[in-house]
């Protein structure tokens, strides 16, 4: 019982901190998770899930602009070129680089996109994507941009 007790008064100091460890990730590291998981998913197709990362304000833009993924738009790579956080910790930005083809496959097209991010009860999530640079066809146009007959 003595035994029992000792290794008990001195495993679950360490028990209880590992689980603290996990659960208090850093600003930094829940920012990087947060862009990864995404961009990850959105990468696949799997957008109904990606939204678990998008602000309530921004996700029927972001369903918009990516309804054509995993079907005419295939995204064949994904590469994360800059992230950075603020230093209030409380936004975001970051730099994707997709390679991607349209529905007839022949043409590897590029696209970089800024990723803005803003902190949410302690959850980093994306708030507006602006194409910087590449090809603009990686988004659908949204029905404004429609009628506007702008890109």
């Amino acid at each position: 019982m003595k035994l029992r007790t000792s290794v008990l008064t001195f495993a679950l100091p360490f028990a209880l901190m590992a689980g603290c460890t996990l659960t208090q990730l850093t600003p930094s590291a829940r920012f990087s998770e947060s862009v990864h998981q995404l961009n990850d998913m959105a990468r696949w197709g799997q957008n109904d899930m990606a939204l678990a990362s998008v602000s309530p304000k921004y996700k029927s833009d972001f369903s918009a602009r990516h309804r054509d993924w995993g079907e005419s738009v295939n995204i064949a790579e994904i590469e994360l070129v800059n992230q950075q956080l603020a230093p209030d910790k409380e936004s975001g930005i970051s730099l994707i680089a997709f390679s991607w083809t349209d529905q007839s496959g022949v043409m590897l097209r590029k696209s970089f996109v800024a990723q803005s991010w803003a902190n949410e009860k302690g959850s980093f999530r994306l708030i507006g994507e602006t194409i910087k640079k590449g090809d603009p066809n990686l988004f659908a146009a949204m029905p404004s941009e429609e009628t506007s007959g702008s890109n």
